[in-house]
């Protein structure tokens, strides 16, 4: 079945509005010698992301059939997160929207690409801030998994990233004009050089 264009950009929008964490929805419950801050939008707003990738899914995609600046430029909040399961979905979608731009590219349509590159500096505080967390000295085998399965997320996203930038060739043709992703790229092959590695691997092998 093909679907209509109409059908896309009637899905997408409202999802897109949904990503936006909104104050109202936060309450701070005062625990005596601490608080504890609850975000009743979490839900919401990670289903919104699972309901983007599902679109994303679709074989009948093109390069017409999404609104590009709005979705990639709307990630630079997920990236940034505070709640987990929000910040791992929007790095799934960054994933799989990088392999539609670079799709995109080889059939000679370099739009998304342009669209990419544009927000891709405004994902570097998000993207840094996660690569550079570090974990309580106490922290219990719980936090140590979800704090790896963190940055394994995000090392995926940072290379499928760096793949749409460079073409699949050298990043350095693009350094200068993403001055900021190239510092995120700088603590990857410094911090996590084995992982990134690992990570860019299993990128090429999905071309």
């Amino acid at each position: 079945t093909v679907l209509p264009l109409a059908w896309f950009d009637a899905c997408q929008r409202p999802l897109v509005a949904l990503l936006t964490p909104l104050p109202e929805l936060v309450t701070v419950v005062d625990l005596g010698p601490f608080k504890h801050r609850v975000d009743a939008g979490v839900e919401m707003r990670r289903a919104a992301y699972d309901a983007l990738l599902a679109i994303c899914d679709c074989r009948r995609v093109g390069a017409n059939m999404l609104a590009w600046e709005e979705l990639l430029t709307v990630l630079a909040q997920g990236v940034a997160e505070e709640a987990p399961e929000v910040k791992l979905s929007a790095h799934a979608l960054i994933v799989k929207l990088c392999g539609l731009v670079r799709a995109c590219w080889c059939h000679g349509n370099d739009a998304p690409r342009e669209a990419a590159l544009k927000a891709m500096e405004s994902y570097a505080p998000g993207l840094t801030k996660t690569l550079t967390a570090r974990l309580r000295s106490e922290a219990v085998k719980q936090e140590v998994d979800r704090h790896e399965e963190m940055i394994g997320s995000c090392l995926k996203a940072i290379a499928a990233l760096s793949r749409v930038a460079s073409n699949g060739g050298d990043f350095s043709a693009e350094a200068g004009r993403l001055p900021a992703f190239a510092k995120v790229l700088s603590i990857c092959e410094t911090t996590h050089a084995v992982r990134y590695a690992l990570e860019q691997q299993q990128d090429h092998a999905h071309q």
